[in-house]
């Protein structure tokens, strides 16, 4: 068994990432579209997150569109959970990301 849980920030950034100003804004069906894009998109990477055991950091992509999820596995009760963090957008806006995600890692350095 498989939980979903939409964050109010996915829902957020996907209504100022994809829709068109003025565009009316439905929020049962973007949470539809984010759930329908974490089911049957494309896994784009996959990382093990440190801080948590049995959990999973991914970008999935379908239709043009990427979001991040965390994917926990709750043994004990043997079923699934994956929250939807965040829409990075269309592919244009998400290499923006990426490229904003190095510029800041090589501050650090």
């Amino acid at each position: 068994m498989l939980n979903i849980i939409v964050t109010k920030h996915a829902i957020n950034r996907y209504i100022s990432r994809i829709l068109s100003d003025g565009e009316k804004v439905n929020i049962t069906k973007i949470e539809e579209d984010l759930i329908n894009i974490a089911l049957n998109g494309q896994l784009v990477t996959k990382k093990k997150m440190i801080n948590e055991e049995n959990s999973w950091k991914k970008v999935i992509q379908y239709d043009g569109i990427t979001i991040l999820v965390v994917e926990k596995k709750l043994v004990v009760e043997k079923k699934n959970s994956l929250v939807i963090i965040t829409c990075l957008g269309d592919n244009t806006s998400h290499k923006w990301y990426k490229t904003q995600k190095l510029k800041d890692q090589r501050k650090l350095y």
